[in-house]
């Protein structure tokens, strides 16, 4: 039988297999230092602390190091965090303060990353700080600058912050020769400049560090994890989709390769938003819920920004109980604030959509470009749905300037879209049916077939309006399709009402709101108008349009201070009399 390793072969034994990936050979090597030292580990139990009862061994505190870095890739969480505190004690102990700061900025990733505690990450940030204030640089202070910056952009959403630390961070780097925290930098430097909606400067720096991370340029796994996933959260917040499906392919096999789980986990919620605007909604919720299951103990900041993205997944596949129940859970996660406002919208709630959409706004500083998109087109919709020309023109012009700056096609769609939004609010519906083409050619070259679709539906009430009947007919049919190809059946029965009440007025009948086109009614004033002269009540009204009885009540109150008449029977006498209805309508 051999004699047990030594406390040396042992930690020689845990950074070679570190080296390798072999997480589960780097803990049991670490661990068996650990015990060699009259350490004793009880399964389930914490990591044993060195009893303070004399002065530790020289090696001790690098023994935890690798064992909480093993237990860290294993995702277990509580053991990672456990092993980083006591190396950062007895670092502290034996006055080796660069070392102690290594182990405060990686206290700092586990509460950030496992915990989502911002406060208590910002903490230990800190305290890293004060321990290299002091020193010449070492990588520790490239370290300090990278995660400074990481948390000025996820947390305070403040990209020219990032910018600054990510610069400072590149330079500590190269004047050190400490390539890793320099590779980390210039991916968030990339990614900063994205979110600004400097694309053209940020996706190369993107792409270049992505590529050298792959290729195993540097060592340290936390380095790649990082800039890998700076690459697809890149990719996702300016819609770039196929360089997102280029990368994401490469980093999982990467990942599937090392045994690097957390960095492709870490990443499958950013895949799964983009797999959910490509349509492939199957994929995203099978992505989404494998994600949120391998994180619920381990990682379980990461739930919450899964359970809105499943959210919003399950309203536009028309499952709005589901989606209200998902986003209650996913608490006040920002992501949730568009979802809901959407959800407000489709049930007929504008008012309440453009408060939502506000609030997510003022949460996203204005140079934060890239993540004002949801906000902005969010507010269009439900500003356009209330009359507001102003909030519309507003949230038009932002939407441009993005779009224009950034260059993908489906910011462009949501731009153009918006516009269309502006032109009909204005009376120009000819010009608001050209906006609605190009919202639908964008979104279409972009690959985001929901989008596309809804932009159709506009395009084909555009026609319409405009009383060209045979081209609304086939946009509806061709939007019905789309929705039902998707999966979307709330979006879906919507169409499907468009076509029928199309294909029931013959082509030589006036249509809605062509004969006369200075009434004060909106869109959907009209549908309820409509379906009024048909004899319907308001609880009818509200199944039809997918609509609360309250909701109807107040459109068919506002219908008759609009028009100036006392009852709904009058109402019907003003649009026959105007050319608004159709003879099915009379």
């Amino acid at each position: 039988m051999p004699p047990p390793p030594t406390p040396s072969t042992a930690l020689a034994a845990g950074k070679d297999a570190l080296e390798r990936g072999a997480w589960p050979e780097a803990r049991t090597s670490f661990q068996g230092a650990l015990e060699a030292a009259g350490l004793a580990f009880d399964e389930g139990g914490p990591v044993p602390e060195w009893p303070g009862d004399g002065a530790s061994p020289p090696w001790l505190a690098g023994a935890y190091e690798g064992y909480g870095l093993a237990c860290y890739w294993l995702d277990a969480t509580r053991a990672a965090t456990e092993a980083h505190e006591l190396a950062y004690r007895l670092y502290r102990s034996s006055d080796r303060p660069a070392d102690a700061a290594r182990m405060a900025i990686w206290l700092c990733d586990d509460h950030m990353t496992f915990y989502g505690a911002v406060a208590v990450a910002r903490g230990w940030l800190e305290r890293a700080a004060s321990l290299l204030e002091p020193l010449d640089p070492v990588p520790e202070h490239a370290w300090l600058s990278v995660y400074r910056g990481h948390l000025a952009l996820q947390a305070d959403g403040d990209a020219a912050a990032a910018v600054r630390h990510a610069q400072k961070a590149e330079a500590v780097s190269e004047s050190i020769g400490s390539p890793e925290p320099g590779l980390v930098a210039r991916a968030l430097h990339g990614l900063a400049l994205v979110s600004e909606g400097e694309v053209k400067e940020g996706m190369p720096r993107l792409d270049e560090a992505s590529a050298r991370a792959i290729a195993r340029d540097v060592d340290d796994f936390n380095a790649v994890a990082w800039t890998c996933c700076y690459l697809i959260h890149g990719c996702e917040a300016v819609r770039d989709f196929p360089r997102a499906g280029d990368w994401c392919r490469r980093v999982k096999a990467f990942a599937e390769r090392w045994g690097l789980s957390p960095i492709f986990g870490t990443c499958r919620t950013h895949y799964a938003s983009i797999l959910t605007w490509r349509g492939q909604w199957r994929e995203a919720e099978l992505e989404l819920r494998s994600a949120m299951s391998d994180a619920e103990l381990s990682r379980p900041a990461m739930v919450r920004s899964g359970l809105a993205r499943l959210a919003e997944l399950k309203r536009r596949q028309g499952f709005h109980d589901e989606a209200e129940a998902l986003l209650e859970e996913a608490g006040g996660h920002p992501l949730g604030l568009v979802s809901r406002a959407y959800l407000a919208l489709d049930h007929g709630k504008a008012e309440l959509a453009a408060d939502l959409a506000r609030r997510y706004l003022r949460r996203i500083p204005r140079e934060n470009r890239a993540r004002r998109v949801d906000g902005l087109v969010a507010l269009a919709r439900a500003s356009s749905t209330l009359g507001d020309k102003a909030a519309v023109a507003a949230a038009a012009t932002e939407l441009r300037e993005i779009a224009d700056a950034v260059g993908t096609e489906p910011l462009r769609g949501g731009a153009s879209l918006s516009e269309g939004l502006v032109s009909r609010l204005r009376g120009d519906e000819e010009g608001a049916r050209e906006a609605f083409e190009d919202a639908v050619d964008l979104y279409e070259s972009g690959a985001v077939p929901f989008e596309a679709a809804t932009a159709r539906k506009l395009l084909a009430e555009s026609a319409r309006r405009l009383g060209r009947r045979e081209t609304a007919l086939r946009e509806a049919r061709r939007t019905l399709d789309a929705f039902r190809a998707l999966g979307a059946s709330f979006e879906e029965r919507l169409a499907a009402s468009l076509v029928e009440e199309l294909e029931a007025v013959p082509e030589s009948a006036p249509q809605a709101g062509t004969a006369r086109d200075d009434h004060p009614l909106s869109g959907r004033e009209l549908e309820v108008l409509r379906l009024v002269a048909r004899g319907r009540t308001n609880t009818e009204i509200a199944e039809a349009l997918f609509l609360s009885p309250h909701t109807v009540k107040r459109h068919v109150a506002n219908i008759l201070t609009k028009l100036d008449v006392p009852t709904r029977s009058a109402a019907v006498g003003w649009a026959a009399g105007n050319g608004i209805l159709t003879d099915r309508d009379a």
